[in-house]
């Protein structure tokens, strides 16, 4: 839908405002001119790089960046999973993705991210989460801390970033 898109734990939906509050809870300077404070959207926005961690609540979620990229989530086995985000159609989509799992050195560590309740959304960070609007991914992954790479790939008629999530062994 435009994004930048987020990916939070269910139970983090009633704590994200989207484009009119912050941390779901209605923002008293909305309607006031000139003045605006920030809303939850605006914070993910602010988000540079392909990937990053984003304070919701008492935890993180995730925030994808890429305009005109697409998402789909990829597992790999129970504690790795892909999120690959194509520019447009790509018709050899999965040539590229088992070229990513075949060179796990091609990955450049981002960030940790840790999942508790294990039920994430992904969904444009525009929409309240309690009112998703459009288009969203749902996923059950095992809880814990996760390491977060990425990598990026542009060949002659693909643009392609992948994002994978591997639990980190205690």
């Amino acid at each position: 839908n435009g994004g930048p898109l987020l990916m939070l734990e269910r139970d983090l939906l009633p704590y994200w405002g989207g484009m009119d509050n912050i941390g779901g809870v209605a923002n008293p300077h909305r309607n006031r001119v000139p003045f605006e404070a920030p809303c939850d959207y605006d914070r993910a926005g602010e988000i540079r790089g392909w990937i990053a961690p984003l304070q919701v609540h008492d935890r993180a979620g995730v925030v994808f960046w890429g305009d005109h990229l697409g998402l789909g989530l990829v597992r790999e086995r129970d504690a790795m999973f892909f999120a690959v985000r194509p520019y447009y159609e790509i018709e050899d989509l999965q040539d590229h993705i088992k070229f990513v799992k075949e060179k796990p050195s091609c990955f450049t560590k981002e960030c940790e991210i840790s999942i508790s309740c294990g039920q994430t959304i992904v969904f444009d960070s525009a929409s309240p989460g309690l009112e998703i609007i459009g288009d969203r991914l749902e996923t059950d992954v095992l809880p814990g801390i996760y390491e977060v790479s990425t990598y990026w790939q542009k060949v002659p008629g693909a643009e392609v970033v992948f994002d994978k999530f591997k639990l980190r062994q205690p």
